[in-house]
């Protein structure tokens, strides 16, 4: 296909090879699979076929996006993704035991207090304050959510190590 043809055709060529490079898991052709995929992303006059056009290319360049910025590609998910739930809850307890039983987790315990009001708030602020068709407000008011609560949390931390040093020093602030 001519790269400098219009930009239809360039739309039109790219999702047919983003489908191509998500379905096939060697790099063998399958014409079956390859011949669906043309004529799914091929445009038709039908309303009901435009719509499913529709639906269809959306997620998959998505999907396509997603996997191509997390540099990951479609073949190797299987390894990544938990092949069950049991496997799933299993894989999670194993790590949370090996890291709870680890001794450096007791090092990790004070950090872990302070940065609780900064995990709580801004998943608040991301529930209730974004607007729900901008995806990109939810980052965003979680880091804002976040900063509140880590400075309400370091102010916390603060008063009271002030607050056990006078003390242990037997002198007040009054």
């Amino acid at each position: 296909m001519d790269r400098q043809g219009p930009s239809s055709q360039r739309h039109h060529y790219n999702h047919q090879r983003v489908g191509r490079c998500i379905s096939f898991r060697d790099t063998s052709f399958h014409v079956k699979t390859f011949c669906s995929l043309i004529s799914l992303f091929s445009p038709t006059g039908s309303a009901i076929d435009s719509e499913l056009h529709k639906r269809t290319i959306t997620p998959l360049v998505a999907y396509s996006g997603l996997l191509h910025y997390s540099n990951i590609h479609h073949e190797s998910l299987p390894a990544i993704i938990p092949r069950s739930r049991v496997h799933a809850i299993g894989t999670f307890f194993s790590h949370l035991f090996r890291t709870i039983l680890h001794p450096k987790f007791i090092l990790f315990l004070p950090a872990l207090v302070v940065h609780i009001p900064a995990y709580i708030s801004s998943n608040l602020a991301a529930r209730f304050l974004p607007i729900p068709e901008l995806p990109e407000e939810i980052a965003f008011w979680k880091v804002i959510g976040g900063g509140l609560g880590i400075g309400i949390g370091y102010a916390c931390a603060t008063a009271a190590l002030e607050r056990t040093l006078f003390r242990l020093l037997g002198t007040g602030t009054s």
